[in-house]
């Protein structure tokens, strides 16, 4: 049986981290996801709903940057856009930069196997599933280059 830690304030905690994650620039969240990314022992589910997050993490910090200068403004775009689908923010980030032909910047199937990724990550989180392997390595790689062409657009580099 679990216990609460009695020392710990779990709800001040959890406002302490996404306190810091409205102060992370593009440039800190990009660094710290492929720190988690590679850090990660390679392993086709577990891999597929970091490199899912990934995705969603950056495009909720371009949102949340590109919406405001000043952290009030900041912090109200972080609750409004809390809980957006991946879709929602993509076409966001994308107007953002004056996107109208995605393709541009995600050729062929990238985008139709990062919707892919993303229902198949929520199998795996919300069923705690396995599904074969041999699905990953390419809605795996279709995240991987989603997130590295937001990163250009946005001028981020993981160096």
């Amino acid at each position: 049986m679990a216990f609460k830690n009695p020392t710990v304030d779990y709800a001040a905690k959890l406002d302490e981290i996404r306190g810091i994650y409205l102060h992370s620039t593009p440039r800190q969240r990009y660094k710290v996801i492929w720190d988690r990314i590679d850090d990660d022992p390679y392993n086709g589910p577990n891999r597929l709903v970091t490199m899912v997050s990934a995705v969603e993490a950056y495009l909720r910090c371009l949102l949340v940057h590109a919406s405001s200068p000043d952290e009030a403004g900041r912090r109200a775009k972080y609750q409004q856009i809390r809980h957006a689908k991946v879709e929602e923010m993509l076409a966001g980030v994308l107007a953002h930069y004056e996107i109208t032909d995605e393709s541009e910047y995600f050729p062929g199937d990238t985008l139709e196997l990062l919707g892919y990724a993303v229902e198949y990550r929520n199998m795996l989180v919300h069923d705690c599933t396995y599904l074969g392997g041999d699905k990953f390595p390419s809605m795996i790689q279709a995240c991987e280059e989603v997130l590295c062409e937001l990163a250009r657009l946005s001028g981020v580099s993981k160096e």
